[in-house]
């Protein structure tokens, strides 16, 4: 049976609260990251005038 949250209510307590808060934190870190990678290049290309091999590499 799925809660109001779209989970199954067995999945979701199986886990202790700290893994999901870990997970949770994991996820917004990394999409955070890897969200700042096209303007790191962007950066990099544009302002600091490296060529295109050059940014490529560095990323």
């Amino acid at each position: 049976m799925l809660n109001k949250h779209g989970l199954n209510k067995r999945f979701s307590k199986s886990y202790h609260s700290m893994v999901w808060a870990l997970i949770f934190g994991t996820f917004i870190s990394r999409t955070g990251f890897f969200m700042s990678i096209p303007f790191l290049g962007i950066y990099l290309h544009e302002l600091k005038g490296y060529d295109n091999a050059t940014t490529e590499i560095l990323l």
